[in-house]
């Protein structure tokens, strides 16, 4: 082996900017001393003679040059190639770790010109526009997505040496890199649904968390100079919410008990984030001035923040422990948002009356947008089932009721109208407590089940793929009011076949005009 080597597994863009090519130039070299480390130098060279023949093939398009490097790839073993494989992948991921990095060092200056430009387009000012509309994300666990969390993470902890590390000191970002390179990308095993759900709460917990506030605070910057008030205590435009766990669409793993896993885990996530934050903010918040109003509920302590926030820590602490428990989940939702907020939101009006407004606007902004944003539950869950297993469910009951009589689905659409309308506005209950159902249909009632066990707290709709008709609305607005979910859940039908979608406004139009759905 030569030690003088040079192990660089680098592109070069000659369009791109300087700092961003000695930063893609910094995280390749490294790499390369890591891949020479494992497999040699020699191993290195063959990457590089791969690299340079496909640049030559973009460049020329000529024959011999893909002789060449169809060649070169088929003298190599399948351990070798997977090794070529894994060392370009890894070298993207870490040039789009560089490309971040410099995206956003400029995001300022863009951010206010999208901001500038919206404002003029749609005739408000940006407190209007922020103020007036929510940007709710969706969280999906797509089957193409195969990056472990572990990856995540140390792509996440590299991203952050190489922000703040001297360009002289590059044993930390060695070490991250090397770290990277000697663990598997893909998952040996096909991640359940609980898998993905830690997945997307990672997310938050690594990257989400922080962004949230950080944008926020562009947005402050954007709005002084222009004398908006947009800095106040409980703005937040953004919300999440996640499929992850709850879109049973065809898929039989995602049940009753996996979607009650994912809130319990969702939920024990943000009390432990939250718990970290209220810690932070007590070590804080140590200053003795306060406003009337707090002086009055901290019985004149000479700690009033604190003696304030000691309480909330205790509620997240102890909502925490519970939530380890299995069963923790009903117990676990007794903490709620405004449970967070209010002593939050008193120790910000404290600190802004009595003259200490830099310090509300610190840490305790980021916690409060925070719990505006993300709420006791991060995520909140859409549920996704197809409208024909809410149809087995009335076809089985109505079997139930007359075994020789005609089927739900059977009926015309007017007749099943007619039916769920009837029953939506009975006193009596639909479901018999003895009534033997098939398992298909039993899971799909223990959905509902659990919707109103959480009265739909952390939930954020019901999606009813593959819908047809204006009785596939009104089959679970029934469901919902039979297991007696009183906060109203938004129904979303999806029209997804061509005839569904031509005939998508009548069909809104039919719903909206019966009256018990158009009061709902």
């Amino acid at each position: 082996m030569q030690e003088s080597h040079p192990a660089e597994v680098v592109l070069t863009y000659k369009n791109l900017p300087v700092d961003l090519r000695a930063d893609v130039r910094r995280l390749g070299n490294l790499l390369g001393e890591v891949i020479a480390a494992d497999l040699g130098y020699e191993f290195v060279d063959t990457i590089e003679e791969i690299r340079e023949l496909a640049k030559t093939i973009r460049r020329t398009g000529k024959q011999n040059s893909w002789n060449d490097l169809t060649n070169k790839l088929l003298a190599l073993s399948d351990s070798e190639l997977l090794a070529v494989s894994r060392a370009f992948n890894q070298f993207l991921n870490l040039a789009n770790i560089a490309e971040q990095r410099h995206t956003a060092a400029n995001t300022t200056t863009h951010f206010k010109q999208t901001w500038d430009e919206l404002a003029e387009k749609s005739g408000m000012d940006v407190k209007e526009l922020v103020q007036s509309g929510t940007i709710e994300l969706v969280l999906t666990a797509h089957p193409t997505e195969v990056l472990r969390r572990s990856h995540i993470q140390k792509y996440d902890r590299i991203a952050k040496e190489l922000a703040r590390s001297d360009s002289t000191d590059d044993e930390p970002l060695h070490r991250l890199i090397s770290e990277a390179w000697h663990t598997n990308e893909i998952r040996a095993q096909k991640p359940t649904p609980l898998d993905e759900a830690r997945w997307g709460l990672a997310v938050v917990e690594h990257s989400l968390w922080l962004a949230v506030p950080q944008l926020l605070r562009q947005l402050d910057a954007f709005a002084t100079p222009n004398q908006l008030e947009l800095a106040e205590i409980d703005t937040s435009p953004f919300k999440f919410s996640s499929w992850i766990g709850g879109d049973r669409d065809g898929n039989p793993n995602v049940t009753a008990s996996i979607t009650e896993e994912v809130l319990r885990l969702s939920r024990w996530t943000a009390a432990d984030l939250y718990l970290q934050d209220v810690e932070f903010l007590i070590e804080s918040l140590s200053m003795n001035r306060c406003d009337e109003t707090l002086a009055s509920q901290t019985h004149g302590s000479d700690e009033p923040y604190r003696w304030i926030l000691r309480p909330l820590r205790d509620k997240l602490r102890h909502t925490r422990d519970v939530l380890e428990r299995a069963d923790g989940l009903r117990e676990g939702m007794k903490l709620s948002a405004e449970d967070l907020l209010n002593p939050l939101q008193q120790c910000a009006r404290s600190l802004i009356t009595t003259g200490q407004r830099v310090i509300a606007r610190g840490a305790l902004l980021d916690t409060i947008r925070r719990v505006q944003c993300f709420g006791i539950e991060l995520l909140t869950l859409d549920i996704r089932q197809e409208a024909p297993r809410h149809r087995e469910v009335f076809d089985e009951l109505l079997h139930h009721f007359d075994p020789t009589g005609v089927t739900f689905s059977a009926q015309s659409e007017a007749q099943r109208i007619e039916f769920l309308t009837r029953e939506l506005q009975s006193k009596r209950p639909l479901i018999p407590t003895r009534w033997e159902c098939s398992e298909q249909v039993q899971e799909v009632l223990d959905t509902f089940s659990l919707l109103a066990r959480c009265n739909g707290d952390g939930f954020s709709c019901y999606i009813i793929s593959m819908a047809s008709c204006a009785s596939d609305c009104l089959a679970v607005l029934l469901l919902l009011q039979e297991f007696g979910v009183t906060r109203p859940i938004p129904i979303v039908p999806l029209f997804e076949k061509w005839d569904d979608l031509q005939r998508a406004g009548r069909l809104l139009d039919q719903l909206l005009n019966i009256p018990i759905y158009r009061d709902y």
